[in-house]
Order: C-alpha cells, then structure tokens, then sequence
C-alpha cells in the first residue's frame, strides 16, 4: 500500500513539474511579444532546465537574444540555434533563423546556406525568399537577388520591403527607372517609408532629374524630421543647381543632426567654396579631415581650395595624401595643377600623362597639359591638346584660351584674337581673355579695340592697376595724351592702394 502511494506522489509531482514547464514555455512568448526580451529569456531558460531536449525551448531563447543589441547575445541566439537544429534537424525555422544572425554578422554564405535548407524544409514563404535575396545582394550575386525577390513578391504581393530591396537590386545594376519603379510600388503600399524615398531621390540623381530627386528628399524628411541623409541629398542637387547658399544651409541641418558626418562637413565645404568663403570652407576641410583621418576627396578638395589661394605647396601635399588613398584622375589632375601653379612644367606634365592614363577622355587634363607645354614654349603641342579638349568640351572657356596662348606663342595673333573672343563669349568675365585680347589688339595696332577691352577690365576690376597702365600706353599710341596721363595717375593711385 505503501509502494503504491509513492508512486502515485511521484507521478503527480512529475506531471506538475512538466505543467509548469510548460506555463513558463507559454509565458516566455508572452513577454516576447510584449518585447521584454530579458524577462523572455528567464522564462524560456526555466523551461529549457526542465526540458533539455525540447528545441522549440532553444528556438524561442534564440529570438530573444536576436532582439537584443550586442556581440554576447549575437553568439548567444546563435548557440540556441544550433542546438535547436541538432535537436530538430527536420525544423526549417531553425535554419531560416540562423541564417538571419548569419546576415547580421555578415556571413552571406552560411546564410544562403541556411535559407536553401528552410526552402527545402518546406519554408517557402515569402520572408525566406525575402532574406535570401538579402543574402545574395550582399554576395553580389544580383541576378538571382531579383529572382528570390520577385518571388517573394508573388507570394506576398503587398510586400512593400521586397519592392524596395528589388529597387536596390536594380539600382546596383544600373537600372534606374526599374529601380524607380520599385520604388514607386513600394511607396504605393508604405507611403511612410522615409529611406525608400531618399533611395528614389538617389535614383533621380543619378539620371539628372534634379527637381524630382528634390521633391523625394524632401517628402523623406516630412515623413521622418532626423532622417539626415535626405538633408545631404537636398544639398547635393542644390550644389547641381548651383544654388550654393541653399547646399550650405541644407548641409547645416544636415550637421545639426549628425555633427560626426564628415562627408556633410566636405560637401558644405565645396558649398562655400563656390561662395568664395574660404574661410568656412578651409575650416568645413579641416573638420571633415579630422573626422575621416582617410577621406580621400577632403584632402583633395582642401588642396583645390589650396590652389586656388594660389598657395601650391599646400595644395600638393594635400594632392599627395589624396593619391596615396585614392589615385585617381582627379587627383592627379589636380596635382599637376599645383605643378602649374609652381611652374614646375614637366612635373605638371607627368601627372596629366598620368590622369590620361587613367581616362584618355579626362579633359581638363588636356587644358592642364596644354598650359604645361605652353610653359615649356611647345606651342604644337600645346595647340594639339587644346584642340583635343575643344573637341571633349567645345564650352571650356579655359581651352579656347589656352589655345589663343599657343597661337600667341606662334606670332599669329588675329587666330589668338579668334580664340580669345571665344572664351570671353562663355565667359564674360574672363580677365585673363580681356587682358590677352587687348594685347593682340595692341600688337596689330588696332588700338580702339584694345580700349574697349582695358575698359571693360577696369570694370570687372576698378582695382587692377595693370589695367590702367596698358591703357595708359594704348591712349599714347593714339596720340591721347590727356586721358594716358589720366590712366597714369589712376595706376599710381591703386597701386599705392594696394600697398
């Protein structure tokens, strides 16, 4: 009778225990769902301890720790995972859960690994194709990221993300009106998906419609206030635009959300660079420099800044940093332009051969190299450049003057007059032309055309005291002596004033 009882005890205390196991399985989903992913985990613990072999325990633990920040939970949903397959081998939840901590740490190929086995498994739902296709876009394996993604998209058809993310694909193959298209589909379903217009406002850039990429940026930041890239793109089409003022002021609310964002820094440094504030500008550099010790293009947008103060030496050994990191045509160009500015000709040379080099169709090169030979009195080469560049850019003002120098250096002054006349027509403000133009007038004794051109300089800069002078000289040869002694006087008196 006795025996009996204490059998009877230890089935009852056995079938509580087993309840209890299971209370405390049921109330580790409730706090799950609930996102108390702490109080989640003891839960699913006490139940684990009291069914160590029970992989639906593991796989629960596992989604907690996934939710929670940090490398230590990483490893520790990773570990419940694992159990739970071995445990569960024939489960496709565990293998489609695995291969989510697989993307977070950036292990692609053990994620597609994981998501073939879910399919195979039989879970082939829309969230697995889904995250596959994730796996495959960062495996660069593009084609079958569309495949997965529009399958997902069949199976799911309001699956706004898989839009999306089928919008990236297209996007990394250049697509950009599929990738729009996406993009439009996805919005259409989630009109409150701030990113999702930031990357259709990219797309816009990408294919110049600059007033469209804006009304993107803009509706990403009426949908979400702190979403600071869209303030960066607003300042990037504004910098297109070439509105410079409304690139600075995008750029600073930028900055006001991100103060660490060392691209908004350089980019509202080209703002006020074209502003012709170099001073915000030099300083925009230094900061952008300072956040990113290895930011390539700052340090070769601080050595243009650099040059255009005409203080090269400055300028090349940030042109040198930016070769070491990026050793492209731009900043060889650049380079050489210090080179220029040093006239230091071959050198220049040597590093425009070595832009071409990297893009034979680089033409600011062929203007650089051109001035180079110019420098060097190789006037044929100098001319064969400019017309190189001519034939690239037929609207650089700079190329048609460099080539009214070369004719200059070979005695043929009305072809030099030719050019000069062409440059000032794209650029009405180009002294440097103005000042050339009226010398040839000079040489070829067409004097009251040289006057219109001094005179015209005197306007653009009342303070150039060079431009009083030659006209001075002009009005002697035309027998105008009152107004050169006029000219005279003006030299003087801006000349003292620039002391």
């Amino acid at each position: 009778m006795t025996l009996k009882n204490n059998f009877f005890l230890f089935l009852l205390s056995f079938c509580c225990l087993s309840a209890f196991a299971q209370d405390n399985l049921q109330t580790g989903k409730e706090l799950e769902a609930r996102g108390k992913h702490e109080e989640a985990i003891k839960a699913f613990s006490k139940f684990i301890e009291a069914n160590p072999n029970n992989a639906d325990g593991y796989l629960q633990r596992g989604n907690s720790y996934s939710e929670l920040d940090g490398d230590k939970n990483t490893n520790h949903a990773l570990d419940d995972y694992n159990t739970a397959i071995k445990l569960n081998p024939g489960d496709s939840k565990g293998y489609y859960n695995r291969g989510l901590i697989y993307i977070d740490l950036k292990k692609f190929t053990l994620a597609e690994a994981d998501f073939n086995k879910a399919l195979e498994l039989g879970g082939s739902d829309a969230d697995t194709y889904y995250c596959r296709g994730n796996a495959y876009v960062e495996l660069k394996n593009f084609e079958k990221a569309l495949a997965d993604f529009t399958k997902a998209i069949e199976l799911k058809p309001g699956f706004d993300s898989a839009y999306s993310n089928r919008g990236n694909t297209w996007c990394e193959l250049g697509e950009h009106r599929k990738a729009i298209d996406d993009y439009t589909k996805s919005l259409e379903i989630n009109p409150r998906a701030a990113d999702v217009y930031g990357n259709r406002g990219l797309e816009y850039v990408d294919l110049g419609e600059f007033e469209n990429a804006l009304i993107d940026f803009k509706k990403a930041i009426l949908v979400d206030s702190a979403y600071e890239d869209a303030y960066v793109g607003c300042g990037n089409v504004y910098i297109e635009l070439k509105d410079f003022n409304l690139a600075a002021q995008y750029y600073t609310k930028a900055l006001a959300i991100d103060p660490k964002d060392s691209v908004a820094y350089n980019n509202r440094g080209n703002a006020y660079s074209e502003l012709n504030d170099t001073e915000s500008a030099l300083a925009d550099f230094n900061k952008a420099i300072k956040l990113g010790p290895l930011y390539a293009e700052a340090y070769y947008n601080r050595g243009n800044l650099y040059d255009d103060l005409e203080q090269y030496q400055k300028a090349l050994i940030d042109y040198n940093m930016a070769i070491k990191l990026l050793p492209d045509t731009d900043c060889y160009n650049g380079r050489g332009n210090a080179y220029l500015g040093l006239e230091k000709w071959q050198l220049a040379i040597d590093d425009y051969n070595r832009a071409l080099a990297i893009s034979a169709n680089y033409e600011s090169a062929y203007v650089g190299r051109a001035a180079a030979y110019e420098g060097l009195k190789q006037y044929d080469l100098a001319m064969k450049d400019c017309n190189t560049a001519i034939g690239l850019d037929p609207n650089d003002a700079i190329a048609w003057y460099n080539r009214g120098v070369a004719y200059d250096g070979l005695l043929e002054y009305r072809k030099a007059i030719e050019d000069y006349t062409k440059a000032i027509s794209l650029d009405p403000k180009y002294e440097d032309a103005y000042y050339n133009r009226a010398g040839d007038y000079d040489d070829i004794k067409e004097y009251s055309k040289a006057i219109e051109d001094y005179s015209q300089l005197i306007l653009l800069n009342p303070d150039d005291p060079d431009a009083y002078y030659n006209r001075s000289i002009t009005y002697d040869n035309l027998d105008m002596g009152a107004k050169a002694m006029q000219d005279m006087e003006m030299y003087r008196k801006v000349k003292k004033k620039k002391k």
